[in-house]
């Protein structure tokens, strides 16, 4: 009778136990990690096993940053500062846990005239250099409301493949 008992509560607190983590909810975990060319963004997401799939949603701003045009191996700074708005979103079909890698590229738009590259030989827009604002989003799918936020503020220096970033 004892032992029956015991493995009655045991099964109580089992279940209410798992109840709890499956109501959890989506949500980021572990450390996100940033590389250069021209923004590399890593971010596990966790939480939504058995629901709709996971979307993440990065978000990506700065002004007036220092353009750096190049000439095969050559670099040298735009004359003229330039803004980025870059959003990209990935979704997760995997049940419960996902990584995310988004590869995006900041210059993508930037003409070397806009930028200020003084010389023609310089043709392109390569990196740039200064602050920029990572905004990560992370929803269940069909949701207007995001389930879990990151935001970080990052030091960019392309040519030097350096990004520094630190979570808010």
């Amino acid at each position: 009778m004892k032992t029956n008992i015991f493995l009655t509560v045991l099964l109580l607190i089992l279940l209410s136990f798992s109840a709890f983590v499956a109501s959890g909810g989506l949500h980021f975990v572990g450390n996100t990690g940033f590389g250069s060319g021209s923004l590399i963004i890593n971010v596990d997401a966790a939480g939504f096993g058995g629901r709709n799939n996971a979307v993440v949603v990065a978000h990506v701003t700065g002004s007036g940053l220092t353009p750096v045009c190049k000439k095969h191996s050559h670099y040298h700074n735009g004359a003229n500062t330039v803004d980025v708005d870059v959003t990209a979103s990935q979704t997760s079909t995997r049940n419960g846990r996902a990584e995310f890698t988004f590869h995006l590229d900041l210059t993508q738009g930037i003409e070397a005239d806009d930028a200020g590259c003084m010389y023609p030989t310089y043709s392109h827009v390569s990196g740039l250099m200064g602050t920029i604002y990572v905004n990560l989003q992370a929803f269940v799918e069909g949701e207007a409301t995001p389930a879990d936020t990151l935001n970080f503020v990052c030091y960019v220096n392309d040519p030097d493949d350096y990004v520094q970033c630190t979570e808010q």
